[in-house]
């Protein structure tokens, strides 16, 4: 295995779980199967291109999941991201010890999260009523709550310790910043190397 190049490539997958898909409306249900097919599509033409250059590519779920916001009428609205697992850290050092870190999208300390916050009325009203008094609670959806993240992230580092990697996964709002397109990968560039 040493010497070998190695890519470590997303997997774009749907990052919900049936109780989740089964409430969203059939274009939003579309539009997520697209995007899905869509993204893999262009992984692997990008793969293609790097055929000839003898890469050993292995693969990692990145889900495609959302976060919720109210619009300017107060309706309950989706906004999706990919949990981009191989936004990570990567070392092999001199002596040959690899370590990865990689940011959790799954148990996260991202303050919506969090059990204890209590929801604005308005968000009831807009849960609610988004779910057309379905008897459906915000419990049952795991709402905001990302732990539906976790068997992708369980197939992440099982990849990488296949891989002989020292895993571990850094604890952050990553939730939040991927919503910006940034992750851990990321804030090394802001790292000054010496």
């Amino acid at each position: 295995m040493a010497g070998e190049r190695r890519l470590v490539v997303g997997e774009p997958v749907i990052g919900l779980p049936d109780e989740v898909l089964g409430y969203i409306d059939l274009e939003t249900l579309g539009l997520i199967h697209h995007q899905v097919h869509r993204m893999r599509h262009y992984i692997n033409r990008a793969i293609e291109d790097l055929s000839s250059s003898n890469f050993e590519i292995h693969r990692i779920p990145m889900p495609l999941t959302y976060y919720n916001y109210l619009d300017g009428k107060g309706n309950l609205k989706f906004a999706w991201f990919w949990a981009a697992y191989n936004n990570c850290l990567v070392e092999i050092d001199r002596e040959g010890n690899k370590n990865v870190w990689i940011p959790s999208f799954s148990k996260n300390i991202y303050p919506r999260s969090n059990p204890s916050i209590v929801f604005p009325s308005e968000w009831q009203k807009a849960w609610k009523d988004y779910y057309k008094d379905e008897m459906i609670s915000r419990n049952s959806l795991k709402y905001a709550e990302w732990s539906e993240l976790q068997p992708h992230q369980e197939q992440v580092e099982k990849t990488w310790k296949y891989l002989g990697f020292y895993v571990e996964f850094i604890q952050g709002n990553f939730n939040w910043y991927i919503q910006y397109s940034g992750s851990l990968k990321c804030f090394s560039n802001c790292i000054k190397r010496i």
